[in-house]
């Protein structure tokens, strides 16, 4: 069992491998890691990188309007 292999890339480009117990992959192509969206998780890392970036995003906001 490999990440590399095509069975588990769904659309070429989300790693989907409910016997992998690895979170995160090295990326198919280039430089990188990418997601095991079979792992639970993961989607925890992803909301909170996208809770960050939102409030990074409305701190920032928020400061250029205080400008």
């Amino acid at each position: 069992m490999k990440a590399t292999d095509r069975k588990y890339w769904k659309l070429g480009l989300f790693y989907y491998n409910p016997d992998d117990p690895a979170i995160f992959v090295e990326k198919r192509f280039g430089i990188g890691f990418d997601f095991n969206w079979a792992h639970r998780k993961s989607y925890y890392y992803l909301i909170m990188i996208l809770c960050g970036t939102i409030l990074f995003t409305g701190l920032v906001t928020y400061l250029v309007g205080k400008l």
